[in-house]
């Protein structure tokens, strides 16, 4: 961590004189918590509101103290937010629609506009989008092509819908491999309900419903699966996997019903065109 800080010295004092404003509001709430917690304890900040005798005299305010004790809580998350971002600016890219529409899937989830606006405020934020750190990610993600709502709903949520299929197979050349087969797979063979891939860690579901009752799965089932010759029409409970290996990993595709030999042999021969031009945009089952 010294490490990084040390490295990344100049970029922490730009976002610092960017929000000089925040900083200074965050450093006069932390002399005032100090006055309670360290200079005369934590334990003070209890015994001396509930005395009798303070409270005779009208000293404290319940209200006024619950309002004060709120402000501070909202001024220390703004604070670790701030701090967040300093490490990087995804949570704001995110925020971007445009900029949201040429990740992949990052994990990290954006700021919404209610957790700025109550925690750390639009106009910092604005102040925030001028530094390095941020015009520099801002500049290469507007370098991506920009992807349609089905395309980042299938990167993003593992969600397809297949009515939007040809939606998103017009940006076909934005998806992985088992995730383009996926949707093909989807669109033409009506047994189809989701497949998996990474070994059967992730999943990607569908508007189809599943015939399969239970919700969970097993890792090593699907290592069994691809192992099996042949590899597809495996019974899985009350539906089935056809696994298929690809040049970049493998797909799991689940169905209601036993997909056809011509269905399989077309899956294969899509296989072989990932490997014969990877950059081509468009497939079918026919």
């Amino acid at each position: 961590m010294t490490k990084y800080l040390e490295s990344n010295e100049s970029e922490f004092k730009d976002i610092k004189s960017k929000l000089s404003a925040f900083f200074e509001e965050t450093e006069k709430v932390k002399k005032r918590l100090n006055k309670y917690v360290h200079k005369q304890g934590f334990d003070k900040l209890y015994a001396s509101r509930n005395n009798p005798l303070s409270r005779i005299k009208g000293k404290f305010d319940d209200v006024e103290f619950i309002n004060e004790f709120d402000g501070y809580v909202v001024s220390c998350i703004g604070t670790v937010a701030v701090m967040r971002l300093a490490i990087d600016p995804m949570p704001v890219l995110l925020n971007d629609e445009e900029i949201y529409a040429r990740t992949g899937d990052t994990i990290t989830y954006p700021y919404s506009d209610e957790f700025i606006e109550k925690y750390i405020g639009f106009d910092a934020i604005e102040k925030y989008k001028r530094t390095s750190m941020y015009t520099q990610h801002y500049d290469n993600f507007m370098q991506e092509e920009k992807q349609n709502e089905a395309v980042s709903c299938v990167i993003k949520d593992k969600f397809v819908d297949v009515r939007r299929a040809d939606e998103i197979l017009n940006q076909g050349h934005l998806l992985p491999q088992a995730a383009l087969l996926g949707v093909i797979a989807l669109e033409n063979i009506e047994s189809v309900t989701k497949f998996y891939t990474c070994g059967g860690f992730m999943m990607y579901f569908s508007n189809r419903d599943s015939l399969r009752q239970k919700l969970e799965w097993d890792s090593r089932q699907f290592n069994n699966f691809l192992e099996t010759n042949p590899s597809t029409n495996q019974p899985f409970d009350e539906v089935f996997i056809s696994a298929f290996k690809l040049p970049e990993g493998e797909i799991f595709l689940e169905h209601n019903q036993e997909i056809t030999a011509n269905d399989i042999y077309n899956i294969e021969h899509i296989i072989g065109s990932f490997e014969n031009d990877p950059h081509q945009k468009f497939w079918t089952l026919s």
